[in-house]
């Protein structure tokens, strides 16, 4: 109690020694004498203090707050309350000081702020230093009608002021009334002049013609659904004129537009059939239906922009028999829309058999130039496309019964000439060639073979060898030879092997005889030397090769590969696997396929 007691004494003290300062400072000086709780005063050294103000003695939520960290000599404590934290608290009622010494509990009681010097100053502020913006809103009349200072208000003519306590009443003292003695009617009017009682009437058209100027009434001034304002935007004065084979006959608020032409077309139809013309004046049914934006030819039911249908082999045919153009197309269709389908068509004598352009707006979609359906339940085979390429007499260059490019400008992801998948067949095969198969690239399979008849019994059996396979480019060369008396062959290899093959392997096995037989000079020159312990030994000879050739150097198959992109997680074959299809790299790309044939 002491120490609150000399803190709050230091307090009243220290403010009054700044009273005449030229501003109101926005800081406290604040001094008090720290001791324990046995009246000692505290050692020295630095003390965390907080400081606190509240708007209640007890309790309550601390209104402003301030930690520092303060240099105690002698118990003194010395600092000024907000020079880190602005006092921004209006000063408006009774506040109290909480002081909290490190992290214990604050001291009681609080310290009361009692009145300062300052605030006399509301009794004493100098002249002009208070204006209108540092008062109160809510407070005084600021201003009357702009007016400030001394304002009068003025009683003018048939006014009167009466002031009570804080009320201004303002009242009319001059007297209104008198006697209308004479109405006299203008022009327009009828009836008048009027001394007593009498009738002042409009006669008809007595406004119009006396009081409305010409051309001040406007189309937008007239109210809608009462007059004709405007035909096919004309105004003013208009005129039906009457044209070829035409008669205009008005007859009271009716206008009659007759055709004056003989032998007029007629007929009848049924709703969405676009007509034609079914002899030389008469209209019917043609072939093509409309139902809402779909178009059918042959059927009433269009799923599509245009549907075809037809009990018949041909559905669509186009014919171009134009022979002497540079490009000669029956049917060019493109696509540019999201699953969009380019179409072509049969033609003689031009360049292209069929030929589609898709022009995709999502990078995520399919889309494609040519697409072919083929289904149903009745037909031995079916070709969803139908390739045919045959010579003439006379023809000349390649022949292609389908021919497939994928090419354009570089972009992410894989390019395919053709693409094809077969499923759900007893035996599937994405592509079967009748005939020799050219690849001039890589070729990459899963596992391979040959297939022939069968040499013990080809009408009734195949016979299947698997291909050797190696994680190089790895070519083999093997023989027989025979030492001469000396133990001693030559084995002559090709003109090209050297130029072909790196990083010889090499194998011997001796026939016939128990010997010995060793490589005596490795290959140079496209040759090499076998010895053998013995002489006229039977070896035979087997020789690998890695491909050092221009294609092997550029195109070098890689044996470990990092699946990338869409590909990680994925199987080339999941059923091997036993995981579900959906996990297979091809899945999407079959699968939308299947949909769209669906």
């Amino acid at each position: 109690m002491n120490m609150v007691k000399a803190m709050t004494v230091a307090v009243l003290l220290l403010v009054s020694q700044i009273v005449y300062a030229q501003s109101i400072p926005t800081i406290i000086n604040y001094q008090g004498l720290l001791k324990d709780v046995s009246g000692v005063v505290v050692p020295d050294g630095d003390y965390n203090i907080t400081f606190r103000l509240y708007d209640v003695a007890s309790g309550g939520t601390g209104l402003w707050t301030e930690t520092k960290l303060i240099t105690v000599v002698d118990g003194i404590i010395n600092t000024k309350l907000g020079s880190i934290l602005p006092l921004t608290l209006p000063f408006d009622k009774a506040y109290w000081l909480g002081i909290t010494i490190g992290t214990g509990s604050e001291l009681t009681p609080r310290v009361e702020f009692t009145s300062v010097p300052y605030s006399h100053i509301s009794k004493t502020v100098p002249d002009g230093t208070l204006t209108a913006e540092k008062l109160s809103d809510g407070q005084i009349v600021k201003s009357i009608n702009s007016l400030k200072d001394n304002v009068n208000i003025l009683a003018g003519t048939n006014i009167t002021l009466t002031p009570s306590g804080n009320d201004i009443t303002i009242n009319a003292s001059g007297g209104g009334g008198g006697t209308v003695t004479q109405i006299n009617t203008g022009g327009g009017l009828t009836g008048g002049p009027i001394t007593t009682t009498g009738t002042i009437s409009i006669p008809a058209n007595g406004i119009i013609s006396e009081m409305i100027l010409d051309g001040t009434i406007r189309s937008y001034d007239i109210g809608t659904a009462q007059v004709v304002k405007t035909i096919n935007n004309l105004m003013d004065n208009v005129t039906l004129v009457a044209g070829s084979n035409i008669t205009i006959t008005p007859s009271g608020q009716n206008i009659t537009i007759s055709s004056t032409a003989s032998g007029g077309i007629g007929g009848s139809g049924i709703i969405n059939y676009i007509p034609r013309f079914t002899s030389s004046n008469a209209v019917g049914n043609s072939a093509i239906y409309q139902s809402g934006n779909n178009i059918g030819i042959g059927t009433t039911s269009p799923l599509y922009k245009l549907d075809i249908s037809s009990a018949g082999n041909t559905v669509f045919r186009a014919l171009n028999t134009e022979s002497t153009a540079i490009t000669s197309v029956a049917v060019f269709g493109r696509a540019s829309t999201v699953d969009g389908y380019g179409i072509g068509g049969e033609f003689v004598g031009g360049q292209f058999g069929v030929r589609g352009i898709a022009e995709p707006i999502s990078t995520n979609r399919f889309t494609y130039g040519v697409y072919g359906l083929a289904q149903g339940s009745n037909a031995a085979s079916k070709f969803a496309v139908f390739g045919f390429s045959n010579a003439v007499t006379g023809s000349t260059g390649n022949l292609y019964g389908l021919y497939g490019y994928a090419g354009g400008v570089a972009t992410v992801g894989s390019r395919f000439g053709v693409y094809a998948t077969a499923s759900q067949g007893e035996t599937n095969y994405a592509g079967y060639f009748s005939g020799n198969v050219s690849v001039t690239g890589t070729l990459s399979k899963g596992g391979g073979s040959f297939k022939i008849d069968h040499p013990l019994d080809p009408a009734n059996k195949y016979l299947y060898h698997s291909f050797v396979e190696s994680p190089d480019m790895k070519n083999i060369y093997d023989g027989n030879v025979i030492t001469d008396a000396s133990g001693y062959a030559t084995v002559e290899l090709p003109e090209w092997f050297e130029a072909l093959n790196k990083d010889f392997r090499y194998q011997l096995t001796v026939i016939g005889d128990f010997a010995q037989a060793i490589i005596a000079e490795e290959i140079q020159g496209n040759k090499f030397a076998i010895r053998t312990d013995k002489p006229n030994v039977k070896v035979s000879w087997q020789i690998t090769g890695i491909r050092k050739d221009a294609f092997a150097e550029r195109y070098r198959i890689p044996v470990e590969e990092i699946k990338q992109g869409n590909e990680a997680g994925k199987y080339l074959y999941p059923e091997a696997y036993n995981i579900p299809a959906e996990l297979g790299i091809d899945y999407e790309n079959n699968n939308t396929v299947i949909e769209a044939d669906e």
